[in-house]
């Protein structure tokens, strides 16, 4: 479905929200039937090079106790994830070196081996030659969000970088044939709905095979700590509205949302989403993985529980997937 401009502004401002999550609804059973893909999450390490405003791992904030895995203890906790049946691993990292390029390749190696899961990572921006190396030893999957399209509002919020780079790792990774996911932070203090709706139909042109969508939820010792969190309304119709315009990607309900709207699991999946992730991490480490308020605090972990999450995807009539959950979108 393709929608212009300003039919996208109304959407986002709730001229039709019935209509809307009904479509969406209808489209993501058309392409995923009524399979809820399930991922398990490694935070490896919360060390980070940049000092992204809304972050609370950024380089600056002192107050954090930093933490890095061990290469082994990565291993064993795919381990552990495969022995609860999910074949989606993914493992998440701030943009660092904490864990070298050639340590997370012999992690990829030794997943793929041991438990034959599909592997997606998300660390950043690398040269296209490391992308090379991770998907040579055996990365499936790579998610890079870029949290706005508009150049000027990139740089303000990333200070140091630009956007234009960004996009061209995205480019390199479908080139070198992984699945690729990306999209926005809603909400962020700069970030009007208008940007919002222009960068979804942007987003649709550069071709992704997910799209993620978070809500901005403020996080203690950064710059931007004091200002309102993200509208969850938002949320859910730019959601929605992007599986109407590429209704064969991967829409997760990421966990920021729980932080926010504790039945945002429910309302997401009848509105456009088929994904949901759970953290393993282990205990000693996942608190300090703190992104944003409420990030793997015990009331959010609690919604994220394996058991939780399957008894909600069973009371919305919806079948659990512990299988690899590839995307059906194909770009051209």
């Amino acid at each position: 479905m393709t929608f212009t401009f300003d039919e996208i502004y109304a959407l986002l401002m709730g001229r039709a929200d019935n209509w809307l999550y009904m479509k969406a609804d209808e489209a993501k059973t058309n392409a995923y039937g009524d399979e809820v893909y399930l991922r398990g999450i490694i935070e490896c390490t919360n060390i980070c090079a940049r000092n992204c405003l809304y972050c609370g791992i950024r380089a600056q904030n002192e107050k954090l106790k930093r933490y890095t895995l061990t290469v082994d203890e990565i291993v064993a906790t795919a381990r552990q994830i495969k022995a609860q049946g999910l074949k989606s691993i993914v493992i998440q990292s701030g943009e660092s070196e904490a864990v070298s390029d050639i340590e997370i390749a012999r992690i990829c190696h030794k997943i793929k081996d041991e438990t034959g899961a599909d592997i997606t990572l998300s660390m950043g921006e690398k040269p296209k030659e490391t992308y090379r190396l991770w998907k040579e030893a055996g990365a499936d999957r790579y998610l890079l969000k870029v949290e706005t399209l508009q150049d000027e509002l990139y740089r303000v919020l990333h200070p140091g970088y630009e956007l234009k780079p960004r996009i061209k790792c995205v480019e390199n990774l479908k080139n070198l044939g992984y699945q690729v996911g990306s999209g926005f932070i809603a909400g962020l203090p700069g970030y009007t709905t208008k940007m919002l709706a222009a960068d979804l139909l942007e987003l649709v042109q550069i071709g992704v095979h997910m799209f993620s969508l978070t809500p901005f939820v403020r996080a203690q010792h950064t710059p931007l700590e004091q200002h309102l969190n993200g509208d969850m309304d938002l949320v859910y119709r730019a959601m929605a509205i992007y599986r109407l315009m590429a209704p064969d990607v991967n829409i997760p309900v990421a966990s920021a949302c729980a932080s926010l709207d504790s039945n945002s699991k429910e309302k997401g999946l009848k509105r456009g989403a088929n994904v949901l992730m759970l953290s393993y991490t282990p205990d000693k480490y996942r608190h300090d993985y703190a992104l944003y308020q409420g990030k793997n605090t015990a009331f959010t972990e609690k919604l994220t529980d394996l058991k939780n999450l399957v008894d909600v995807i069973l009371k919305l009539g919806l079948k659990p997937g512990f299988d690899f959950g590839r995307s059906k979108y194909e770009y051209t």
